[in-house]
């Protein structure tokens, strides 16, 4: 089963350099279980450049941040023991996985590429 999702804004800020408010962001998505137990989530997401405030000077004059585009995935395992009411997963995920050099907030740069591995349970 697969479920995809796909979100766009387009925004004409007033005045032109509000803190936070990107003229356009695109992202999509798509969820899919490739069998029985075995899930797989790819995602992206677009957001052109911005101004952005400085939380610590919040009157300065704010800033401005480049645009970016970032691809991030997951692949998870599911398992439910028979005789438990419990289920539980494993999976590795990865996000920024093309190793993109973008900020958020000026002077304060993202994380490169990133791999998480973990797991959970559920009663």
């Amino acid at each position: 089963m697969e479920r995809p999702f796909v979100g766009r804004t387009y925004l004409s800020p007033s005045p032109h350099d509000l803190p936070y408010a990107p003229r356009k962001t695109l992202s999509a998505g798509i969820s899919y279980s490739l069998w029985d137990r075995i899930f797989l989530n790819l995602d992206t997401q677009y957001v052109d450049h911005h101004f952005v405030s400085n939380p610590r000077f919040p009157t300065a004059t704010p800033d401005k941040v480049d645009s970016y585009y970032l691809i991030n995935g997951k692949i998870a395992y599911r398992y439910r023991p028979a005789s438990k009411k419990w289920e539980g997963e494993i999976f590795i995920a990865g996000e920024n996985l093309t190793d993109l050099n973008y900020e958020f907030l000026k002077g304060y740069p993202m994380p490169g590429a990133t791999a998480i591995i973990g797991g959970g349970v559920r009663f």
